[in-house]
């Protein structure tokens, strides 16, 4: 699945697009078994869905489409509605939330690592099943920026001066010594304690660092540092649990 990601976004990158809005909700699974769609149709004509009208518009129960572990296919990026060309740099807000890449905090002009940054949380949701970063602020109830830097801090430690020098926004979370002056505290975490699914399987004694390892490829503040989608498909973790 993930050399087919990576695939996906070295293709976009050929074709100089920028997806900038990669999450879950925007990578499909075709279904391999046409039996599974099959097999819901029947379910739907034998036993219909319950629904209700709603100003002139039908409105169904959801019905859950049963099909084997082994019956989906490859991935596919999906959804280019927020895509982006790639021939210039851009400073605009862009990326869902809790996915967004430093320099689209900092406002620092950004091009197609921002996809690298994305596809590195959703790489993480899908295997910790569980969000590397929110941004959820405990005093304002909802997302900011501030403390998604505080966790990308404790994550990776300080941003480099040369990055924040090129942010317009830097100096509103950062002193001209480089100290986070964001008003949140940096969590006591790293990306050690955060990952937990390979921590306590024996059979996985020295998989968790070539994990560690290449998230760090992507998971860095200069986007210059981060690995691109053709580098990252020649990592050892990759080559090693990925198969074509």
């Amino acid at each position: 699945m993930l050399k087919r990601l990576f695939l996906a976004l070295d293709y976009a990158q050929e074709c100089q697009v920028i997806h900038t809005d990669i999450s879950p909700s925007n990578v499909m699974l075709n279904i391999t078994d046409p039996t599974s769609l099959e097999k819901f149709e029947q379910a739907e004509l034998e036993n219909p869905s319950p629904r209700k009208e709603i100003n002139g518009r039908f409105i169904y129960l959801s019905r859950e489409i049963e099909y084997p572990n082994n019956a989906c296919g490859v991935p596919i990026i999906c959804d280019f509605g927020h895509a982006v060309w790639g021939g210039e740099k851009h400073v605009n807000d862009a990326q869902p939330d809790k996915y967004r890449s430093p320099e689209v905090i900092l406002n620092v002009p950004w091009c197609y690592e921002v996809d690298v940054w994305s596809i590195a949380c959703l790489i993480w949701d899908i295997f910790e099943d569980a969000s590397l970063f929110n941004g959820f602020d405990d005093e304002y109830h909802t997302y900011r920026g501030r403390t998604h830097l505080a966790e990308m801090i404790a994550i990776m430690g300080p941003p480099p001066p040369e990055f924040l020098a090129r942010g317009s926004l830097a100096s509103k979370f950062f002193s001209p010594e480089g100290k986070f002056i964001g008003g949140v505290e940096i969590p006591p975490l790293t990306l050690n304690d955060v990952e937990t699914t390979l921590t306590f399987w024996e059979k996985y004694e020295g998989e968790r660092d070539l994990f560690l390892q290449f998230m760090r490829k992507m998971l860095q503040w200069d986007p210059k540092n981060r690995q691109t989608p053709k580098q990252l498909l020649e990592d050892e973790w990759i080559g090693k649990h990925c198969p074509d």
